[in-house]
């Protein structure tokens, strides 16, 4: 009984934040008005956070340990097709779209983008089997990041219209997904 509340609790505090940030900066958003908005009592809200930011933390988390989980089984399903693997990220994110609206707006900070950058990196390098410890290697992971940052931003927060497979094929045509990770191991070595 205990853990169901727990678990109901947070979830009240996750999608009460999720409120609170579609009208304000998190650094603006205090605990008094977001366990108002989540119908939690303060106390309640100390006994799991100390701050509004530890729970887009847990949220980010959330999302990066799910894209990871999604990516390793297609890729332990269908060994080397990252199109298949990206794309069955993509649709995880589509059917997130509202909530990663939220989280992609001005008002999460850049909290967010460091988070997906991290996400994009941990993926590359993933694919690539290899661990970005040359200068070259970490500005080559970089640019790859901030570019697949952006195209999923504009993506899922501008109401583009183009299936997840769709923005794969444009993520393929932009960076030609097989020379760049050849490029990335030359990188690496």
């Amino acid at each position: 009984m205990s853990d169901r509340r727990v678990i109901l609790t947070k979830r009240l505090l996750r999608e009460g934040l999720l409120r609170c940030l579609e009208k304000k900066p998190i650094d603006k958003i205090t605990i008094h008005e977001l366990c108002e908005e989540s119908g939690i009592n303060r106390t309640t809200f100390y006994n799991h956070y100390q701050t509004p930011i530890q729970i887009l933390h847990e949220i980010t988390c959330d999302y990066a340990d799910q894209l990871q989980r999604i990516y390793e089984e297609c890729i332990k399903s269908t060994p080397g097709d990252y199109i298949k693997a990206a794309e069955a990220c993509c649709e995880y994110l589509y059917g997130k779209k509202a909530e990663i609206k939220v989280l992609f707006s001005e008002n999460t900070g850049r909290y967010i983008e460091k988070a997906a950058i991290d996400i994009t990196n941990w993926m590359i390098k993933a694919r690539s089997g290899r661990s970005a410890d040359t200068d070259e290697a970490r500005l080559f992971i970089s640019t790859g990041s901030m570019a697949i940052y952006g195209l999923m931003k504009c993506w899922l927060t501008e109401d583009v219209q183009k299936t997840p497979r769709e923005i794969v094929m444009i993520m393929d045509r932009i960076f030609c997904l097989k020379t760049y990770y050849s490029a990335f191991e030359e990188f690496s070595r």
